[in-house]
């Protein structure tokens, strides 16, 4: 009988000497890298935050300024008019050239309201002159009679700035500068105030840009709003230091109490009163009115962009596990006792755990920042974006000496959404409406299409007139084709794109998005889907608005066209992650219990006698259960090409062939471990090296093709 070749005396490859200096220098030289990237990368968020800061306090400071201009403007005008009600003998003419002169020069646009009181009989007369009655039609300019100030003192509030109020007639908070009018410093005989409307007022500030999302608000002393993107909270009186006592932190809301009380500026990181996002809240005092204007940012929306983020992260990680793994291996060479089986073991569970670890890292990168920033694919969170683009347009036009763009605001809200990937199409349903201006052509005004549909059912659900504009509201229903990328499944994300189209080509008409529709348009906060729209299997990350212009680099037939011919759209965009918990426990786990089978073959396998009678598992066995596995692996190949149309290889399928590579292995390594003749390194002590070599090896291979693939 045979035995096999004694082994105790032979000495592993492994252990053999290694250039311990170079091994030394390169350890070195993997944590000046990790320690550079570590700053770089703290750097970089803690001067983003910084740049937050700067831009709220910046844009504050620039908003209170121009709102001190503009109170100081409307306090000069209301005293020149003063002064002209109080001349005597009153003069008409002076008095038509203030109020016009007014009306020609200023951006806001105020409403007078003059009040008099009895004894105030001549200055009347002179005011209800039929020659004076277009100029007090054209400019919103009221004539009431009261009762004497003295007689009714709440009927004579003090001069100065007015508490705003809500105006249910006008449908919007209206604050008035108040001055008494008393010829000869007598007593007083009616007040003039001039009103503005707080929301034309802040639609003034959003032309400055912020250079990202964010919104503005004006607040007065005591705390309730009286300028802010959500109506709703205007109406109800929404108080902003009772929200800070109740909601922000006690430091937070004893700094805002202290600010709004001192009139000084402060700054705060809260989550918001709309979204409840983490956001910016910058406060600055308006020292001439008695306000606080305020800027929140999302923080979310204006930090570095999840890309910048993601890869900066993954050079950190994969330069940290790097360093560990070579930390390790040197500490284990440069050991007192010198290199022994005990320290090869504890390497390999060392190296193990940090390479898995480092696995989970790069699958939670994936799922948390994998997606695109909406501000680098053009997202419209701005009036003065879209102001921009029209005046692009326009100028376009003049060039190529085409018609004037017509503008249509349009506002859309998603309902709900079910996908179909082997077919690649979306069937999408919700509501659209449209602001079409008076004195649009209703030949081209009426109607939209969708470009991408396969079928679509529109029906009008309301037409109302508000405004200068005629509101027609449409509830659709369409499937739509869309791009699935799914070569990272199950980690892939998909972005749904609604293109909205006037119903004629190269029509004047323009689609714009109804910005002034939504209470908050950060991508992150989705408001332009329902508060229960869910599409099974995916997570809804953002929703926005982009403005697109296409050629396809034809001419469409039409020579004599001066430029090229652009097909314009109003593009609706849902960014969507699919929900990786339920695809990783049914892809992404047999892969580990797959892996774990094919180590118990390692585990067991031995050339010893009373060890395959113990066992009773040899190489033959080896191959069933590799052939066994493999079967699995080609269903499950053929399911997730069933579930998804990829047209490049998935991630998945990625490791599933790693997974045939270490079936190969195996039983490759079964029939050395076998046979009577081996090599030393499959003869020491049956092929130790190779189970101590087995998860560091694959847990790694698993790393690099996830790295590769989400770099």
């Amino acid at each position: 009988m045979k035995t096999s070749p004694p082994t105790t005396g032979a000495r592993p490859l492994l252990l053999r000497p290694l250039p311990k200096r170079l091994l030394l220098g390169l350890t070195l030289a993997v944590a000046a890298a990790t320690l550079y990237l570590g700053a770089s990368f703290a750097l970089l968020l803690h001067t983003n935050h910084k740049t937050i800061e700067a831009r709220a306090v910046n844009g504050t400071m620039a908003d209170a300024r121009r709102i001190e201009s503009y109170a100081r403007e409307v306090e000069r005008y209301t005293a020149e008019l003063q002064e002209a009600l109080e001349a005597s003998p009153f003069d008409e003419r002076r008095f038509v050239e203030l109020v016009y002169r007014r009306e020609a020069d200023s951006p806001w646009k105020v409403s007078l309201e003059l009040c008099l009181v009895d004894s105030a009989s001549g200055l009347r007369r002179a005011l209800e002159h039929k020659e004076l009655e277009p100029v007090f039609r054209r400019l919103r300019l009221t004539l009431t009679e009261r009762a004497r100030p003295a007689e009714t003192p709440k009927a004579a509030p003090a001069a100065g700035w007015q508490p705003a109020r809500w105006d249910g007639r006008k449908h919007a908070m209206t604050a008035a500068y108040l001055l008494p009018i008393a010829p000869k410093e007598e007593q007083p005989i009616g007040w003039i105030q001039a009103g503005v409307q707080m929301e034309q007022l802040t639609s003034l500030l959003n032309r400055r840009d912020m250079g990202s999302y964010g919104y503005r608000f004006i607040a007065e002393r005591e705390g309730a709003l009286i300028a802010h993107p959500s109506r709703e909270l205007l109406v109800r009186g929404f108080n902003i230091l009772r929200h800070a006592a109740a909601a922000y932190s006690a430091g937070n809301a004893a700094a805002v109490a202290a600010a709004f009380r001192n009139g000084e500026p402060t700054t705060v990181l809260e989550p918001n009163e709309l979204s409840r996002q983490p956001s910016l809240v910058r406060f600055e005092p308006v020292a001439r009115t008695g306000w606080m204007s305020g800027v929140t940012l999302v923080t979310g929306e204006l930090s570095v962009s999840d890309a910048v983020l993601k890869r900066r992260s993954l050079q950190l990680l994969s330069a940290a596990v790097a360093l560990l793994l070579l930390s390790g291996l040197t500490l284990f060479l440069f050991s007192r006792s010198g290199p022994s089986l005990s320290g090869i073991r504890r390497l390999s569970l060392l190296s193990t755990a940090l390479l898995l670890a480092g696995l989970l890292a790069l699958w939670t990168l994936q799922v948390a920042r994998g997606k695109p920033s909406p501000y680098a694919e053009g997202c419209i969170t701005t009036t003065l974006q879209v102001e921009r683009h029209l005046e692009a347009e326009r100028r376009q036009a003049r060039r190529s000496g085409a018609p004037e763009p017509q503008a249509i605001e349009t506002g859309i809200l998603l309902r709900s959404a079910r996908l179909d990937e082997a077919s690649q199409t979306a069937d999408l349903s919700g509501i659209l409406w449209q602001r079409i201006p008076d004195g649009t052509d209703p030949a081209l005004a009426e109607g939209l299409r969708f470009p991408d549909q396969i079928e679509t059912r529109l029906q009008e659900e309301y037409r109302i007139r508000e405004g200068g504009h005629t509101v027609v509201g449409r509830s659709f229903t369409t499937r739509i084709r869309q791009d699935f990328k799914t070569s990272l499944y199950p980690f892939d994300r998909l972005d749904i794109t609604l293109r909205i189209r006037p119903p004629k080509d190269f029509s004047p008409v323009l689609f714009i998005p109804d910005l002034a529709a939504y209470k908050l348009l950060s991508p992150s906060a989705r408001t332009l889907v329902a508060d229960n729209f869910s599409v099974p299997g995916w997570r809804i990350d953002d929703t926005y608005f982009t403005l697109s212009r296409h050629t396809y680099g034809i001419d469409y037939g039409q020579r004599l066209a001066d430029g090229d011919r652009y097909l314009k759209d109003l593009v609706l965009n849902v960014s969507m992650g699919r929900d990786w918990v339920g695809t990783f426990v049914s892809v992404l786990i047999p892969v580990f219990v797959i892996l774990t089978i094919l180590y118990s073959g390692i585990r067991m396998i031995t050339n010893d006698a009373e060890g395959r009678k113990r066992f009773n598992f040899d190489a033959m066995r080896t191959s069933v259960i590799g052939a066994t596995l493999t079967l699995f692996l080609i269903f499950a190949v053929k399911n997730a090409r069933g579930e998804v149309v990829a047209e490049d290889i998935l991630y998945v399928e990625k490791i599933y062939f790693m997974i045939y590579f270490a079936i190969l292995a195996n039983i490759f390594i079964a029939i050395a471990l076998t046979e009577e003749h081996r090599f030393p390194l499959f003869a020491y002590r049956n092929g130790l090296i190779f189970r101590y070599l087995y998860w560091p090896f694959y847990i790694g291979l698993l790393y690099l093709i996830t790295l590769t693939s989400f770099s």
